[in-house]
């Protein structure tokens, strides 16, 4: 199991749509009352109560990733796969980003407590005082610290832990904050694994021509049928060698077979030249004898 396969981390990211209507809620709580004779300490005061005191407090105890703030899995039912996210470490880096939305809220709550007048005739608390607006505020404010804290968090583990199932680190585990009723039991999402690229490799090259497969064949295949192509090509070399040797040979014995049979055809015609070169100078001899005795 991958952490994506948990709904909870999923589930955090809510956190990013909710976030700018919690920010509106402010504007409409600040517009039902004018601004008191300090206005930038009563911000500063209500920035401390309700963003800087929430976000010591997840310093020390960073939230429990499978936790809604109202509802939370309960920790004797959690899966080995569920303690192991809970078991993650917080590094450095990770606490500083995590507090750093708490340093985003002073001058989001600065700007909104300034436009505040415009909304003057949308107050959700018109004719209040400045102590009930400000009191009204600091709740939304902590509720933005834990939503900022659960969202990074949660899109950390998504994408750090996303291509591997998730492993329980060992020594001695973080304090997690862990609010809400554990009545939340939610089932493993079933996410398809993705394929590797390689192994559709072999495939094609087994049958290029083909319809593509219905199943990818594993990249262990690949090898077997790469050493058979070249064995194969190895073959078709081989062969194709011996049948030019053989057209070779077969050529040379040609030729001497010509060669012989000129040799002996052209014996035949000096024996028969021989013969007549004889009877020529026995008929010359017996003309001379004639010649000489008729004389």
């Amino acid at each position: 199991m991958t952490p994506r396969s948990e709904p909870l981390l999923w589930l955090q990211l809510i956190g990013l749509a909710a976030m700018p209507l919690e920010l509106l809620l402010v504007l409409l709580l600040l517009a039902g009352s004018d601004p008191g004779p300090f206005p930038a300490l009563e911000r500063v005061l209500i920035w401390g109560m309700g963003a800087v005191g929430p976000a010591v407090l997840l310093w020390r105890q960073p939230p429990d990733p499978l936790s809604l703030l109202l509802l939370c899995t309960p920790q004797r039912q959690r899966s080995p796969d569920q303690l192991a996210l809970t078991s993650e470490p917080v590094s450095l880096a990770l606490k500083l980003l995590l507090a750093s939305g708490a340093a985003l809220l002073l001058p989001a709550l600065w700007w909104l407590d300034t436009s505040s007048v415009l909304a003057h005739s949308f107050a959700l608390l018109p004719g209040s005082s400045r102590l009930v607006s400000l009191l009204a505020v600091v709740p939304v404010l902590a509720l933005l610290v834990w939503q900022w804290q659960q969202l990074v968090q949660a899109t950390n583990l998504l994408i750090a832990s996303g291509d591997g199932p998730a492993t329980t680190t060992g020594g001695a585990l973080e304090p997690r904050l862990c609010l809400g009723l554990p009545w939340l039991r939610l089932p493993g999402l079933d996410l398809p694994q993705p394929a590797k690229p390689e192994a559709a490799i072999p495939a094609a090259l087994a049958a290029p021509e083909g319809p593509a497969p219905a199943s990818p064949e594993p990249l262990e295949s690949a090898e077997p049928a790469a050493t058979t192509e070249v064995v194969v090509a190895t073959e078709v070399v081989e062969a194709t060698e011996v049948d030019v040797a053989a057209e070779v040979v077969e050529t040379a014995e040609r030729e001497t077979v010509l060669e012989t049979l000129d040799e002996e055809t052209s014996g035949d015609e000096n024996r028969e030249d021989e013969p007549n070169d004889g009877e020529s100078s026995d008929q010359a001899s017996v003309d001379q004898a004639s010649t000489h005795d008729s004389d």
